[in-house]
């Protein structure tokens, strides 16, 4: 690693002065922003900088309106929660109609763990054979 001290005292002389130049065009923008409110229309201004950032900090999922079973429209926001929880349960809990399932027997009168156990060991053992067969292929 090069040590320069000329150069990082040019590098932080340089950080220096833009950092003031930086700090001067902040300020002069600054002041000319708080004269302008100082003015009629720089009031208006204000107030709707305050709205928007007013909506801007409210829940942007939230729904104003909503009509309820009967056709009403609800603005109170406990009963605007309350027919969507209703409206929720009514659609997740209705049984929707479907064929029956057929019955399946055993599989060749074998217990499923039976099955399970004999298709691990063929898997190993191919498993094995594989391996095998990579060694003798890498000894040639």
């Amino acid at each position: 690693m090069r040590h320069d001290t000329s150069l990082k005292t040019v590098y932080k002389k340089a950080c220096k002065e833009t950092k003031s130049v930086v700090a001067k065009a902040k300020q002069e923008a600054t002041k000319h922003i708080y004269d302008e409110l100082d003015t009629k229309e720089g009031q208006m201004k204000i107030y709707k900088i305050a709205k928007a950032r007013q909506k801007s900090r409210q829940d942007k999922m939230l729904m104003g309106v909503i009509k309820d079973r009967d056709g009403t429209i609800l603005t109170d926001e406990k009963l605007i929660q309350e027919r969507w929880k209703s409206y929720f349960e009514e659609l997740l809990n209705i049984e929707n109609p479907r064929d029956p399932l057929e019955y399946v027997g055993a599989v060749g009168g074998l217990r499923m763990r039976s099955v399970i156990q004999k298709l691990r060991k063929q898997s190993k053992k191919c498993v094995a054979i594989k391996h095998q067969d990579h060694l003798e292929s890498l000894q040639k």
